[in-house]
């Protein structure tokens, strides 16, 4: 019995493993806010990424926006002037196309940071038999009046709380299994 448990426990981390072995990959982009391609990616992503992006730019000759918010006014950006991105690479429209960044936010959404500094979880919405390079940039129709740019770092590899929970059960199983295991014992008597 110790030996179909002690199976079923590497069978269960193989089946998990993809979710934490899959390439584990970490790059540093910048894209200025005056080129409507921004930043691609020369990896490609899957499931939940870390981004960590900084830095601020003047859209419209004058408003100074980081990746979410105004910065003089601490206002949420929306439509133009916020962190864009889209998997593959953008279109030679640019950033307006793809989607706001802000609408793929795992967990909470960052609040204003003076710093212009955030670190969130993406859900890209791509498995890992369609990952792709991800681009990211600022959201504008016009480019040519913007200057400044975002720095990023997008790591992947996040487990997603699917991956965690189906281990913690697998776990749970083979702990209860072994317990529950009555073992023969051989008593001894003496005549």
């Amino acid at each position: 019995m110790k030996k179909i448990l002690s199976a079923a426990a590497v069978a269960l981390l193989a089946t998990a493993a993809p979710a934490f072995a899959a390439e584990n990959i970490t790059e540093n982009l910048t894209a200025q806010f005056n080129n409507p391609l921004g930043a691609t990616t020369t990896g490609t992503f899957f499931g939940q990424v870390r981004v960590t992006v900084s830095g601020t730019g003047f859209s419209n000759g004058q408003t100074v926006n980081d990746a979410f918010f105004q910065t003089v006014s601490q206002a949420r950006n929306s439509g133009l002037y916020q962190l864009a991105y889209t998997a593959g690479t953008f279109a030679s429209t640019g950033a307006t196309r793809a989607q706001a960044a802000a609408n793929s936010i795992v967990g909470a959404f960052p609040t204003f940071n003076a710093n212009n500094t955030y670190s969130f979880v993406l859900n890209t919405g791509l498995t890992q038999a369609n990952a792709s390079v991800l681009s990211f940039g600022v959201a504008d129709d016009v480019y040519r009046d913007n200057g400044g740019a975002y720095n990023f770092t997008v790591s992947s590899a996040v487990p997603e709380p699917a991956t965690w929970g189906m281990m913690l059960i697998g776990f749970g199983m083979i702990g209860f299994g072994l317990r529950s295991y009555k073992r023969s014992s051989t008593k001894v008597t003496y005549a």
